[in-house]
């Protein structure tokens, strides 16, 4: 939470959780608490301070991170949003991991099965398409528009024949943010 000092008004609040199929269930719990804080902090300041980078006019920027971005993008008329299309694709998968030629910081989680591509910046989304590498695994990827590879909505990969785990693409919640 996000007060200002001479009244004590509340400017930002934000909550945070890390989930089960993260790669922080096996840490310990100060890590697991110290993420959590992470991310509310970060999204406390976020919720604030997001209008500046705009008032800046940095060509090209975008505040939003592709995380929260609704699947097919933002519409500015809903009538003519298309729906998303999403389809299935089995097979061993072939993965992989790639820095951003824009931004080396950034990593591409990549993958391909039976000549299908996918990509994903999620963190465990892409944990669990670089694990499963080798393995037979369902894709559920969002049709691409004039790309070459498709985004990763969802995997599922198979132990030993009975035993599916997924990780699931689940859709952020939208942030209200006071400007």
């Amino acid at each position: 939470m996000l007060k200002r000092d001479s009244d004590g008004a509340v400017l930002s609040e934000a909550w945070a959780f890390v989930g089960e199929d993260e790669i922080w269930k096996d840490r310990a719990r100060y890590a697991n608490e110290a993420m959590v804080q992470t991310r509310a902090v970060s999204r406390v300041c976020r919720n604030k301070f997001a209008f500046v980078a705009v008032l800046m006019k940095i060509p090209n920027l975008s505040t939003t991170p592709a995380e929260e971005v609704p699947r097919g993008g933002f519409k500015d008329d809903l009538k003519s949003a298309k729906p998303v299309e999403e389809f299935k694709v089995q097979g061993v998968l072939k993965s992989y991991t790639q820095p951003d030629k824009d931004d080396p910081k950034k990593i591409w989680k990549r993958g391909e099965v039976n000549g299908k591509r996918c990509w994903t910046l999620r963190e465990d989304l892409g944990h669990s398409l670089i694990s499963a590498n080798g393995e037979e695994v369902i894709l559920t990827l969002e049709k691409a528009q004039g790309n070459k590879s498709s985004r990763l909505i969802n995997i599922e990969y198979f132990n030993h024949p009975g035993d599916a785990q997924a990780a699931q693409d689940l859709e952020p919640e939208p942030d209200d943010i006071p400007l």
